[in-house]
This record gives structure tokens, sequence and C-alpha cells, in this order.
């Protein structure tokens, strides 16, 4: 007799294409950044990331920019600008293409 499996239904998203999971994974790693959990922030904003979210390349942006590191009881942690840099221009082209999902023009 087959066993039935409960169906998965797929997340919820929002004009922007973001879901709720999203949301909470992008509060906890700004929660873990602002307590100095550099890498463990790094990592969940990456999965940001991969699922198309570009506050997720904002915030692997900010756990590179010694401007901001200097605001965080950050240690072990090395700061690099370019680096930095290159993730604010992924963001900022997720930007484009979820604007560009929306039927919004691109800037």
């Amino acid at each position: 007799m087959p066993t039935s499996r409960a169906r998965r239904s797929p997340a919820r998203r929002n004009r922007t294409g973001v879901t709720a999971a999203d949301d909470a994974l992008s509060v906890k790693a700004e929660r873990l950044l602002a307590a100095g959990d550099i890498l463990a922030a790094r990592t969940l904003f990456q999965s940001l990331v991969t699922a198309g979210d570009p506050r997720g390349a904002r915030g692997v942006a900010q756990t590179f920019d010694s401007h901001v590191l200097d605001r965080y009881p950050a240690s072990g942690v090395v700061p690099d600008q370019a680096e930095a840099a290159r993730w604010r221009t992924i963001a900022a082209r997720l930007e484009t293409r979820q604007r560009r999902n929306q039927g919004e023009p691109s800037q």
C-alpha cells in the first residue's frame, strides 16, 4: 500500500519575489552582523543572494566594508573594500532584475 506524503506548497512570494522566509533570514543576518558574528551573517546573506534577493548581496558587501565593520564588535575579519564593491555591483544587478520582473523600468 503506497504511503501518502504531504506536499509542500511553494513559498509565497510578494510583488518583489521575496518570501516571508527571506524576510526572516534577512532579519536574522542583520542581528548576527550587529552582534559581531560576521561570518555567520555573511553565510545567511549569501543564502539570500542564492534566492535572488538583493538584500543578501548588500549584506555580504557590509561584511567586507571596513567602514561598516568598524561599527560592530567583530574580530578576526579582514575588511576588503574591493570585495565590498563587487558585492554592491551584484546587489545592483539583482535589484535591476527584480524591477524588471515586476514590470518596472530599470534605472
